[in-house]
């Protein structure tokens, strides 16, 4: 037996079959507003299949082969109208939401291995336990981390689908009562699971991607075809990412950037820390395209601009793989100038910008943020040994990273996803299919769905081949 909220006709119902039929028919009885909002109805087995069996006689064909007309349902049909306070739009987001997590605990029971992850939460529960360990509160903090993620996935397998089960059966039994609230509810509860499933899928894609996923990267954008209009899309996507990365609580430090002749930007280089950063925006790679009525052009007409995306990893920083990158001297170009922008007098009045130029790649690192020239070539050079690591990654494993290499001319018909705010609005990933017409969010920051379809396109893939 299970309770629920009641509606004030439910309050006089239970009057009626109480035997208080009198009270109950008195048009100037009131319904006491705490009956109404904390009252509960004792839903026995004897009037759960009395639900059943009045749904089952609703739907009983009359002689012209239709249904006829009755209060209640068969569970899973579909609402017509409006019932319980809930549309058919809030019915048909509960069904995928429901889909979705389902989709989401096969993916993640079929690509973890929970017999590992059960063993390896022993030993760290083992490790927790022993009072040595927190000697090294580096080393503490990083066991600790670890069972928690640990622990997390196993406990999301494991809740995931029994959870929808027993939201899917209230929500059933509340359809066939029209009971509102617990209606809305259950739509709640189930949206909310459904980002819980989202999380972790995402958290697992990203465990499959090998250790390169958790580190930190450089984030690099560079203007295209399309001008003073491409300038202007370079900055839009600049702070699209930071508003994203707001969001993940990732940390942006800009290196260096070169403004557009009338507004913009023309590239701009930023390394973003945060944990598993690479991970996250490596699908992000690639040529961005923007379509709309251009502000520039004093006749209105629609342009079409681009803009080019690259993310390399940080690789682990000083001790990860992209520092054992040698570079010998004699393939190093070293240039020093002033500072570009905003900044103060010392730094646009000094040569503390330095640019260093791979010979054999042609690979370019500049760093202008720090006013001094020591600490912008350190920077510089982190930056350049992650591009030469990233290059001969992409070189080593061409046709696995041949979806997020990003490659191509920064132009027309190479574009991974394209922004079109005239003369309809809509952004759509060609890789994927996955669009959204909420322009406005998606610039915004709101990347996390083409992020996830990528993530989950990417693995499908590698699936295939290694069948």
């Amino acid at each position: 037996m299970w309770f629920t909220t009641m509606s004030s006709a439910g309050v006089r119902t239970l009057l009626a079959r109480a035997g208080d039929t009198g009270l109950a028919r008195r048009r100037s009885f009131q319904v006491p507003a705490i009956w109404r909002t904390r009252c509960t109805c004792l839903v026995t087995p004897q009037r759960r299949q009395q639900s059943h069996l009045r749904a089952a006689a609703a739907t009983q064909p009359n002689g012209r082969g239709r249904a006829i007309p009755g209060r209640t349902r068969p569970p899973g049909a579909p609402f017509e109208g409006v019932i319980g306070g809930c549309s058919r739009r809030l019915i048909s987001t509960f069904e995928e939401d429901c889909k979705v997590i389902e989709e989401c605990h096969l993916l993640l029971s079929s690509r973890l291995d929970i017999p590992a992850l059960e063993a390896r939460l022993a030993e760290l529960d083992a490790l927790v336990s022993d009072p040595k360990l927190y000697d090294d509160s580096t080393k503490a903090g990083k066991i600790v981390k670890e069972r928690a993620k640990v622990e997390s996935k196993l406990e999301n397998v494991k809740s995931l689908n029994s959870e929808v089960k027993s939201w899917r059966e209230m929500y059933e039994m509340a359809s066939l009562e029209e009971e509102g609230d617990l209606l809305t509810e259950c739509i709640e509860k189930v949206g909310a699971l459904r980002k819980q499933a989202e999380r972790a899928r995402a958290d697992t894609l990203l465990s499959l991607g090998g250790e390169l996923s958790f580190s930190n990267c450089y984030l690099e954008l560079q203007a295209g075809a399309g001008g003073t209009e491409s300038h202007d899309w370079t900055s839009m996507l600049y702070k699209m990412y930071t508003r994203w990365a707001e969001t993940k609580a990732f940390t942006l430090r800009p290196l260096n950037s070169s403004p557009g002749d009338e507004a913009g930007l023309r590239s701009v280089m930023v390394f973003v820390e945060g944990e598993s950063a690479y991970g996250w925006l490596r699908s992000e790679a690639g040529v961005h395209r923007l379509v709309r009525n251009s502000p520039y052009d004093p006749n209105g007409r629609r342009h079409t601009s681009f803009s080019q995306v690259r993310v390399f990893p940080e690789a682990g920083g000083e001790s990860g793989d992209a520092a054992k990158v040698e570079i010998p001297a004699k393939d190093l170009k070293v240039d020093t100038m002033r500072a570009q922008g905003a900044g103060g007098q010392h730094v646009n009045t000094t040569d503390s910008a330095v640019r260093l130029t791979h010979l054999p790649t042609g690979l370019v690192a500049l760093s202008q943020s720090d006013r001094s020239q020591h600490k912008n070539r350190e920077n510089a050079m982190r930056a350049l040994r992650a591009k030469i690591f990233q290059r001969e990654e992409e070189e080593r494993h061409a046709k696995r990273n041949e979806y997020a290499a990003g490659l191509g001319d920064n132009a027309f018909g190479n574009q991974i996803r394209s922004y079109v705010l005239s003369p309809y609005q809509m952004v759509k990933d060609h890789r994927t299919g996955k669009q959204e017409g909420d322009v406005s969010g998606v610039l915004d920051g709101d990347l996390d769905g083409f992020i996830d379809a990528a993530l989950i396109a990417e693995h499908s893939k590698g699936g295939e081949e290694g069948r």
